[in-house]
């Protein structure tokens, strides 16, 4: 199908500002990009996430309830696609953040209309938050986990891809640039689909301090695809209390592949919990509950990594069948503060999916077949060919470090004295923002 040039009421994307945060004057809507990328401008400049001064005239920023909001319905987000996820990497270890996916699906949604934005918005779990007051809780989230210096930084990319023949909306380039602080670039996606790719990755891999490497695989664009969607994360903290390195120590972890791993050690105060999957703190000394949970702040405690461990004869996937929101917001209630000795793996874990068949299983399947996204292009039949995301983590004694990008490819429709935590068998985690109480990550180890 042939895109026209000109649709009425639709605009060229225009660059947003290199750094969101810094009102800067933006190009008139008549000026174009280039179909050639000179060498200069292979790799965009990076920038951090934040909203310009702009987006309060389009979309009123999230209210004090509303990120609060838009913080619950991204864990339930998160917890429902861990599921699904895991379902497919049976028995491994494996990692994701969902809060990465969220953003980047939050920017589907800005062009989806009819059935299909309602089962987006339903799949991402946001009943709580109606029309544009979505994107501002999504935005509102992106913006609060920020975060520079204090032994903790954060960044986060939104950028938007189009081909350089296809004419997008100008409510949705609003809405992107203004509100997710995406910056909008053209490629001949279409016809040198095999060199945007190219260009994409090598965007992707700069976004996320070269963690992130090859987020679109090969073939993944075709002459079909018009536009590509995509965000990324880094993370990087340092433990307010770091581990000894003279205190790590080969020991025997109880995964599906036994032997054993680098185990570190400590004792210190930290936030603690024997928990029951019914969400209470398990009583007394003979009642050690189904799970152990403990929480291990980074040096701002902005952010944590809660960390959670099956007890006796419970399995891993007794617990992953309990985490949801309300599991999360149980522990944090019931935990306490006191000693604690805490044996914890060094881990490194690599993870990349094709997340269509997840999100078909979570209600979204017409995001991939006979989707309404006119909202992008009214004259376009449009879909989402795939999502794509990828992710990494390495856990040791200074902290973590953790990234992920997802791409979403847009397509013309063919397509107590001393309490022990000992993480020595299989067990969950997750990176937390203390703040909004959102969760930036999730992930397995079956085997560190």
């Amino acid at each position: 199908m042939q895109i026209s040039s000109h649709i009425p009421g639709a605009q060229p994307l225009i660059r947003a500002a290199s750094n969101p945060t810094i009102a800067k004057a933006a190009p008139q809507a008549s000026e174009s990009f280039e179909s050639g990328i000179p060498p200069e401008a292979q790799v965009c400049p990076r920038f951090f996430f934040g909203p310009t001064e702009e987006v309060q005239a389009t979309i009123a920023p999230a209210s004090a309830s509303e990120l609060k909001s838009a913080a619950r319905a991204v864990n339930n987000f998160s917890f429902d696609l861990y599921r699904q996820l895991g379902d497919e990497k049976k028995g491994e270890s494996f990692f994701a953040s969902p809060f990465n996916v969220n953003g980047c699906l939050g920017m589907v949604l800005a062009g989806a209309r009819g059935e299909t934005e309602a089962s987006l918005a339903k799949g991402l779990r946001c009943e709580d938050l109606k029309g544009d007051r979505v994107h501002a809780g999504i935005a509102a989230l992106n913006s609060s986990a920020v975060t520079r210096g204090e032994g903790v930084n954060i960044s986060i990319a939104n950028r938007v891809f189009a081909d350089n023949n296809f004419q997008v909306d100008s409510g949705f380039k609003n809405v992107t640039e203004q509100t997710y602080g995406a910056e909008a670039r053209n490629l001949p996606i279409r016809s040198d689909s095999e060199g945007s790719r190219q260009t994409i990755n090598a965007q992707i891999e700069a976004d996320t301090n070269g963690r992130i490497k090859d987020l679109l695989p090969q073939d993944s664009l075709t002459g079909d695809s018009v536009m590509v969607l995509t965000s990324a994360i880094h993370f990087k903290g340092d433990w307010k209390a770091a581990f000894d390195k003279n205190n790590t120590y080969a020991e025997r972890f109880a995964g599906s592949k036994g032997g054993e791993v680098d185990m570190m050690h400590q004792t210190g105060d930290f936030k603690y919990a024997a928990m029951k999957f019914d969400g209470t703190r398990a009583q007394g000394w003979n009642d050690q509950g189904d799970f152990k949970a403990i929480e291990l702040p980074y040096k701002n405690e902005r952010f944590s990594m809660v960390a959670m461990v099956p007890v006796g004869d419970r399995k891993l996937e007794e617990l992953e069948a309990h985490l949801n929101a309300d599991t999360l917001y149980n522990i944090g209630n019931q935990m306490f503060k006191g000693e604690v000795d805490v044996a914890l793996p060094k881990f490194k874990t690599e993870s990349d999916f094709s997340l269509k068949p997840a999100l078909e299983k979570m209600g979204m399947e017409n995001l991939f077949a006979g989707a309404d996204l006119s909202g992008i292009n009214k004259e376009a039949d449009l879909c989402v060919s795939d999502v794509f995301h990828k992710a990494n983590v390495e856990v040791n004694e200074e902290g973590s470090e953790f990234a992920a990008a997802t791409g979403a490819v847009i397509a013309l429709e063919s397509c107590r004295m001393s309490d022990e935590f000992k993480a020595d068998r299989p067990f969950v985690y997750m990176i937390k923002d203390n703040e909004s109480g959102a969760v930036l990550c999730t992930g397995r180890v079956t085997n560190p």
